[in-house]
């Protein structure tokens, strides 16, 4: 299965300010709001409030639509139900929703 790069990266907590401070001193260019970027990959992390601290999006790259059908058939065989919507699938994580 070729899954060709991590494009964005969307975590939830529960006080963003720290956070972004923390990423921005690491190294990462801040935006205005809450995401940061890097000089390969443009804004690839977003931080939002959430009640728990937790993955809330991953985005990862594909060179073709038949490596995506590879991804659907791979989540559906390990008893997940993603959806196929155009040219992305999406597919909640069972246990933290």
């Amino acid at each position: 299965m070729a899954l060709h790069r991590l494009s964005s990266v969307t975590i939830g907590v529960p006080e963003p300010e720290p956070v972004a401070t923390y990423y921005g001193e690491f190294g990462l260019s801040r935006a205005d709001d809450l995401s940061f970027s890097t000089l390969d990959g443009g804004r690839q992390l977003i931080i939002e409030q959430a009640p728990t601290r937790r993955l809330v999006e991953m985005v990862v790259g594909v060179d073709d639509p038949d490596d995506l059908a590879r991804v659907v058939a791979a989540l559906a065989a390990g008893g997940r139900h993603p959806e196929l919507e155009g040219d992305a699938v999406r597919v909640i994580e069972p246990n933290t929703g």
